[in-house]
């Protein structure tokens, strides 16, 4: 994606400068969430759990076709249910996907929040909370050995040979520096570096629009 210098958002929002992970994107002129109606829209909220253990390494799974995304790779995710607290969803999304239990609530580290409007279903947009979970704070804090619970393999083997939910196949532990972007959404390769690089304590917040995995427009602030 293009670098862009300057670029110059709503003053509503917090000042954004522009790189190769917060790049302006050209799209409608008039995005979803600029619109007249966007208070009407119907809001679906889903937790994303990133598990980064103490060798640089991340916990991804695919959607199988039941999933959310089908065919994509994508953190632990669930969307929320009626009266569920976000915490409380990202803790079920690493015990449903992964088999993971991770003590309590006090190991989810929110990195950022990210709305996600889609040209197929206009009638909603997806809120998604994005927590970041290192295996290390987990026996830090609960003496749960994370690493031992996943039974670790070497990168790029199943955790186990089947998923435990069946909108899952089995999580795959993938390198920090060799992520999957290709067989992953494509707004995830914009905001993945900035939320696991910890630079700062920041909530990165954004907006994207897709055309089923088309990535049309976005826009990043801190």
């Amino acid at each position: 994606m293009a670098r862009c210098a300057g670029c110059l958002w709503s003053s509503l929002l917090l000042p954004l400068w522009c790189s190769d992970i917060f790049a302006c994107t050209s799209g409608p002129p008039s995005p979803p969430w600029a619109a007249e109606q966007a208070h009407t829209l119907r809001r679906r909220v889903l937790a994303q759990v990133l598990v980064v253990d103490h060798s640089k390494r991340i916990l991804l799974a695919r959607h199988t076709a039941q999933g959310l995304l089908p065919g994509q790779i994508t953190g632990l995710i669930v969307e929320t249910k009626q009266g569920e607290a976000i915490r409380t969803a990202a803790l079920r999304a690493a015990r449903e996907v992964a088999g993971l239990d991770l003590g309590s609530e006090e190991v989810l580290e929110l990195k950022a929040v990210l709305d996600f409007y889609e040209l197929d279903q206009p009638e909603c947009f997806f809120e998604e909370h994005e927590f970041v979970v290192r295996t290390e704070q987990v026996k830090k804090l609960h003496a749960l050995d994370v690493d031992a619970a996943l039974a670790l393999q070497e990168t790029g083997t199943e955790v186990a040979k089947h998923g435990m939910v069946p909108e899952f196949e089995a999580p795959v532990w993938y390198d920090l520096e060799q992520i999957p972007y290709g067989q992953m959404p494509a707004d995830d390769r914009l905001w993945y570096p900035a939320v696991l690089g910890g630079a700062t304590n920041r909530l990165l917040q954004g907006r994207f629009l897709n055309d089923g995995p088309i990535l049309m427009q976005h826009e990043m602030w801190w």
